[in-house]
C-alpha cells in the first residue's frame, strides 16, 4: 500500500483533548469537580475515538483495499501500529498486580481477583467479547480490542462487496444497527452508572461508533463541496454550536439512560465539521501543542490506568492516610490531592511521549517498510526499526 496516512489536525487535537478527559475520568485522587456530571460523562470519550477511527480508516484506506494482498497489509499496519504498546501496559500493569496480589492488597475494582486466564484473553484482545471481569489489568484496552476487530470486519466488507457500492454502505449500516443492538442487550456493568457497558459487551460499541464513523466519511466526501463549508464565518458558527452542545450535554445528560446517545450523535457530527477545519476552533486545534497531543492520545490513553495505580496506590493513599491521622485541614489535603493530580497527568504524558519515541513510531515505520512476506522470509530481521 502506497503513501502515508492523510491526517487532519484538528481532529487529531480532538483525539488528545478526550484522551485527557479519559485520564481525568479516572484519576486516583478526588479534585474540583470530580464528581460531577460533567466529569463522569467523560466515558463517551472512547465513542468519539471509535467514530473517529472509523472515519479515519475509511477515509484513508477504504478505496485501496482491492485484493486480499492490501487487505493482509493492512492488518499487518494496524497490528503493529496498537498491539506492541497494548502488549507492553498490559504486561506493566500485570506485574504491578502480581505484586499487590503478593503483597495481600485489595488494590481497586477486581485487580485482586484477576488470573493468568484473564491476562491471556487480554493478550488475544477477546476482552471486547465481555471475557473479562470489570476491572481487570489495564481494562480501558477493551477499546483497542473493539477496534481491532472492527477493522477486520471492514476490511471484509470492503474487499467481498468489491464494486457493489451500495451493497457497501448497506453492510456499514447494517453493521452499525447490529452494534447498537448488541449495546441495548447488554446489561449495564455491575456497580457502574452508566447506561453503556464500560467493559462488558464492549464489541457492540465498537461496531456501532466505528461504522458510525465510516458512514461519516461517506457523507464528508459527498457534502465535501457545499458551500457552508467555504464560509469561515459560518464555519466558526457551527463549531462553537457544537462544541457548546457537546459541553452542556457533558453536564446535563442523564447517563443511566439512552439519552447518552444524544452526546454520541454529535460525534460523526464533530468529526465531519472539524475535518473541513474551516472555523475559529479548529485554527484553535492546530496550534503545535494540541497536535502534538494527539500524536500522543494512545499512549496517554494505555498509560494512564498505569500512572492511576501508581500514583493512587504508593502516594495517595499513605498519604491522605498520615494527613488525616495528624489532623491536616481539608484545605491542605485537598491542595496535596491536586499536586497528586498534576504529577499524574504529567506522569500520563511523559510515559506517553516515551513510549511514542521509543516504541509506536519506530514500529510504526519498520511496519510500513516490511511485510508479512519479509519477516517470513527473514529479511525483516536485518531492517529492525530506529528509536532515533
Amino acid at each position: 500500500m502506497r503513501g502515508e496516512a492523510a491526517q487532519i489536525a484538528a481532529l487529531d487535537s480532538w483525539r488528545g483533548i478526550f484522551a485527557l478527559a479519559v485520564a481525568l475520568l479516572h484519576a486516583p485522587v478526588p479534585f474540583l469537580g470530580s464528581e460531577t456530571a460533567f466529569v463522569q460523562s467523560f466515558y463517551l470519550a472512547v465513542d468519539f475515538f471509535l467514530v473517529l477511527s472509523g472515519f479515519v480508516i475509511a477515509m484513508n484506506y477504504e478505496s485501496r483495499l482491492s485484493g486480499p494482498r492490501e487487505v493482509t497489509r493492512f492488518a499487518w499496519r494496524r497490528f503493529w501500529r496498537l498491539y506492541p504498546l497494548h502488549i507492553t501496559t498490559l504486561a506493566v500493569l500485570g506485574l504491578m498486580v502480581l505484586v499487590m496480589q503478593r503483597a495481600g492488597a485489595n488494590g481497586s475494582g477486581h485487580q485482586a481477583d484477576a488470573t493468568l486466564g484473564d491476562f491471556l484473553r487480554m493478550a488475544a484482545l477477546l476482552h471486547a467479547f465481555g471475557t473479562t471481569a470489570i476491572d481487570i489489568f489495564n481494562w480501558p484496552s477493551w477499546s483497542i480490542s473493539a477496534e481491532i476487530w472492527s477493522y477486520l470486519v471492514f476490511a471484509s466488507v470492503v474487499l467481498v462487496t468489491g464494486s457493489h457500492d451500495r451493497l457497501r454502505v448497506a453492510l456499514y449500516g447494517a453493521l452499525g444497527c447490529l452494534g447498537l443492538a448488541i449495546v441495548f442487550s447488554s446489561p449495564a456493568d455491575p456497580g457502574r452508572d452508566t447506561f453503556l457497558s464500560v467493559t462488558g459487551l464492549g464489541i457492540g460499541r465498537g461496531l456501532f461508533g466505528f461504522f458510525a464513523g465510516v458512514l461519516a466519511w461517506r457523507l464528508f466526501e459527498v457534502t465535501r463541496r457545499a458551500r457552508l463549508w467555504r464560509s469561515a464565518g459560518l464555519m466558526s458558527l457551527v463549531e462553537i454550536g457544537l462544541v457548546t452542545l457537546l459541553l452542556a450535554g457533558l453536564a446535563l445528560i442523564d447517563n443511566t439512560t439512552p439519552a447518552v446517545f444524544g452526546i454520541v450523535a454529535l460525534f460523526p457530527a464533530m468529526v465531519i465539521v472539524f475535518a473541513h477545519q474551516g472555523g475559529i476552533i479548529s485554527r484553535a486545534l492546530q496550534s503545535p501543542a494540541l497536535v502534538k497531543l494527539g500524536a500522543l492520545s494512545y499512549g496517554i490513553y494505555l498509560w494512564h490506568l498505569i500512572a492511576a495505580k501508581g500514583v493512587g496506590w504508593v502516594l495517595y493513599r499513605p498519604l491522605s492516610a498520615g494527613m488525616e491521622a495528624s489532623g491536616q485541614s481539608a484545605f491542605v489535603q485537598a491542595l496535596a490531592a491536586h499536586g497528586l493530580l498534576a504529577a499524574y497527568l504529567g506522569g500520563s504524558v511523559i510515559a506517553a511521549a516515551l513510549s511514542y519515541r521509543l516504541i509506536e513510531r519506530p514500529l510504526r515505520e519498520w511496519s510500513r517498510r516490511t511485510s508479512p512476506a519479509d519477516l517470513a522470509n527473514g529479511v525483516a530481521g536485518r531492517d529492525l526499526p530506529a528509536t532515533k
